[in-house]
């Protein structure tokens, strides 16, 4: 357990790095999309600090709970912000899926099948997420550079 605390770090201090980047280019360029983008990345920020919060034991360990839906929430800004990006329709059957994981995550809080079954919905719907956001921007015709197809596969992988 000593690598996690700084890896935690690590992960806190890159994702807000992040966070304030899109936010710049927000105030820079004035595009919605990266202000919902730096609106995720600050989300999946505060996903980890919950996380180094309950490993320091400074928050109970049903916080794990609260983890999750920050999680989903990030995931969903994420995909939104790629949808407003790519000139699209943003389908709601992506708040269906946010809130069904949030929803078996908080009854699983409460009613638990083990950590297996309780993160199961949710880790898959968090990938599908991101790996759907990687695929999209790998397919706009927005940009063609080298950035979009590096941006993709991070996502996607």
């Amino acid at each position: 357990m000593t690598w996690l605390l700084p890896a935690l770090a690590a992960t806190i201090t890159t994702s807000i790095v992040l966070a304030f980047v899109n936010l710049y280019l927000y105030y820079q360029d004035r595009e919605r999309y990266l202000f919902i983008w730096g609106a995720s990345w600050l989300t999946y920020s505060l996903r980890f600090i919950i996380h180094l919060l309950i490993v320091m034991q400074y928050l109970p360990k049903w916080m794990v709970t609260i983890q999750q839906a920050v999680s989903i929430i990030s995931g969903l800004l994420l995909v939104w912000g790629t949808y407003i990006f790519l000139n699209k329709e943003f389908p709601k059957l992506w708040l269906y899926g946010s809130g069904f994981c949030i929803l078996w995550t908080i009854t699983g809080a409460i009613f638990p099948p083990g950590f297996f079954l309780l993160h199961l919905p949710s880790s898959i719907f968090i990938g599908f997420m991101y790996g759907w956001t990687g695929y999209a921007i790998l397919r706009s015709e927005i940009n063609n550079g080298i950035g979009r197809n590096v941006t993709a596969w991070a996502l996607i992988l």
